[in-house]
């Protein structure tokens, strides 16, 4: 059986398929039938969707082809099972962030609703990306959010962070921000703190769940948001698809509603313009979006050689790294059982140090002296 290193060391057909199918799924785009020409490897289109955390908008692709040729029926019964389970769990989801939501509501208190759903009812088909957690935010801090909480039925808190108080409750994590975002490096976080003064977190944006309107972060906001919560999940053990399908959607629903003169802007006055690039790089020439709707140049040739790279990565490494050597037997908090995992990782992060090096250098140090002050 090939490793993924051989899998992806070449753009195969398999991969080409793969990418038309996701286009399709996407944004509705006709498939080129000819790709599909001749014996198709299904189980490694399948296999890398789950990697990537595509699989139901893969699926969607494949009901675009002829019938001629779409994949056996077993085949195909069995990914319509994974996509179904797919739209049960964001039901599931909606509903739990609508009840939670109204406790808190009840409370006189209206959380921000980051990430997530929030930016699901920008897909083609919501109900068709992965769901996660409920990612919470209250500006006024979550100290009173954690004690509503605490107060109900089932509620189990988990390990709290510098970021945030999370907990399990009717089979849903909810996570309570105390912050939204924050840079490893301190003279990056200043910048943020600069960014985030010129522009509103919120505006009248708004999610609509049970006939309860949900503020979710503007598109303003979430255009440079979304982007570096993908950055921030990429450097440290890395990404699938999923997080770049995020921004796309996102940029190709709300286009019209983002100024894009201040985006540059505010992108600008953080260390994140080249990595930025690569990812609009891969948008534009293998999800399918239309190259004048992010206002960044990617026709340079470091555009493309980054995008390059990076796409790469994202297919190696797949929806945080689970698949890969480097997180296999990984367990949080076990230091000394992880440290194989350390340094692969480490490794790894020296690969993406040209594209962002002070966020880079940053993270293993504010690592360390975190879980120093942990101990």
């Amino acid at each position: 059986m090939q490793s993924r290193n051989q899998r992806f060391h070449s753009w195969d057909i398999m991969v080409q398929r793969f990418f038309a199918l996701l286009r399709g799924g996407l944004f509705g785009q006709a498939i080129d039938s000819s790709l599909f020409g001749g014996k198709v490897d299904w189980e490694s289109i399948k296999q890398l969707a789950e990697e990537q955390a595509v699989l139901a908008l893969v699926y969607d692709g494949i009901t675009m082809l002829p019938k001629s040729l779409v994949p056996d029926y077993d085949i195909l019964l069995e990914w319509f099972g994974y996509v179904a389970y797919i739209e049960q769990g964001n039901k599931r989801l909606n509903d739990g962030i609508a009840e939670v939501v109204g406790r808190y509501n009840a409370k006189g208190i209206s959380p921000v609703l980051l990430k997530g759903q929030g930016i699901g009812q920008y897909y083609r088909k919501p109900l068709h990306r992965i769901a996660g957690d409920i990612d919470l935010y209250f500006p006024d801090g979550i100290e009173e959010l954690n004690s509503i909480a605490a107060a109900w039925n089932g509620v189990n808190f988990l390990e709290e962070t510098s970021h945030h108080k999370a907990f399990t409750w009717k089979d849903f994590v909810v996570e309570n921000h105390r912050s939204f975002f924050n840079f490893y490096s301190s003279s990056n976080q200043r910048r943020w703190e600069e960014v985030k003064r010129l522009i509103p977190l919120t505006d009248t944006e708004t999610l609509t769940l049970d006939c309860q309107s949900i503020p979710v972060p503007s598109p303003q906001m979430n255009a440079l948001y979304i982007f570096l919560h993908l950055w921030h999940h990429c450097h440290q053990k890395g990404i699938g698809l999923r997080h770049v399908c995020d921004w796309v959607c996102l940029w190709s629903a709300c286009e019209a509603k983002i100024d894009k003169d201040l985006f540059v802007k505010t992108s600008s006055m953080l260390p994140v313009i080249r990595p930025m690039t690569a990812v609009a790089w891969i948008a534009e020439n293998y999800l399918g979006l239309d190259r004048n709707v992010i206002p960044l140049d990617t026709t340079t040739r470091q555009a493309q050689k980054d995008g390059e790279f990076l796409l790469d990565d994202i297919l190696r490494m797949g929806n945080f790294g689970r698949a890969t050597d480097m997180m296999k037997g990984f367990k949080r908090g076990k230091h000394l059982r992880n440290l194989r995992t350390y340094f692969l990782a480490f490794k790894r992060q020296m690969t993406l140090f040209r594209l962002c090096p002070s966020e880079i250098v940053a993270y293993p140090i504010e690592w360390f002296i975190r879980n120093v002050r942990k101990r």
